[in-house]
């Protein structure tokens, strides 16, 4: 698959689905390999500490409550450990 114009549809796909939170690409997979994302979509939760609290990989209609409450959690303070 050519990617050279990923960057273009996930900018549209975002702003289609209306997304406000920030998306990375990462073509050269360094985060990838430092953070060993092992699928895309890749979703990493982050606390106000900057430490990853949540990771999940893939997306499937539905998924999205499951995001919404890690994210209030998070939000809350709320830290898994």
């Amino acid at each position: 698959m050519d990617s050279s114009n990923r960057p273009t549809l996930v900018r549209g796909m975002s702003q289609k689905e209306g997304y406000d939170w920030v998306l990375l690409n990462d073509d050269q997979e360094v985060g990838g390999n430092l953070f060993g994302v092992q699928g895309v979509p890749m979703n990493f939760y982050i606390d106000r500490k900057g430490k990853i609290q949540f990771a999940t990989r893939g997306f499937q209609e539905g998924d999205e409550v499951a995001m919404k409450a890690m994210i209030r959690q998070l939000l809350r303070g709320g830290e898994t450990g």
